[in-house]
């Protein structure tokens, strides 16, 4: 498939969210909401707000399956490297990548995340790397700093009141 085939059948208003359904990884990865991450000794949990699909990452060495149908979430381990955790996500269904830019990703794409928290413990620094050689010539790099808020309740708003269908 090509760039075009994506982008020539895409209407705003045929938009996942406004039937109430959850953010891909992408989307999940770029929203801008708080998020809650939990972790055991096997798992990483990503838990964000409203439309943004939680996310399991498997912390037990466990490869990648093979031949995995694509999904929106896609198939998530991680590791770490000194103190960076490294999440690499794969088997990733096309979607919306990020809304207010526009982006898109095709079936297959490939996500790299690298997270590291900052001395004081209030910032969590993040490098998102999406691999997508039907849409992009090179990988997109992104980053972000989040700020630590454990005041903050993550909030689980009807869908209805965020799609604007109430």
């Amino acid at each position: 498939e090509t760039q075009i085939d994506y982008l020539a059948v895409y209407d705003h208003a045929d938009d996942p969210s406004i039937q109430c359904e959850l953010f891909g990884v992408f989307r999940t990865l770029l929203h801008n909401d708080p998020i809650l991450i939990e972790q055991t000794q096997s798992q990483i949990i990503i838990r964000p707000e409203d439309l943004a699909a939680d996310r399991i990452i498997h912390m037990d060495g466990r490869d990648h399956p093979e031949n995995e149908p694509f999904t929106a979430l896609g198939h998530s381990i991680g590791w770490y490297e000194g103190s960076t955790l490294v999440i690499d996500t794969v088997n990733i269904a096309a979607s919306i990548a990020e809304d207010g830019l526009n982006i898109h990703n095709a079936d297959n794409a490939h996500a790299i995340e690298r997270y590291t928290l900052s001395e004081d413990g209030t910032r969590l620094h993040g490098q998102f790397t999406l691999i997508d050689p039907v849409m992009f010539r090179e990988p997109l790099v992104l980053e972000r700093t989040r700020v630590f808020t454990p005041e903050v309740n993550l909030i689980d708003a009807p869908c209805e009141s965020i799609s604007g269908e109430m």
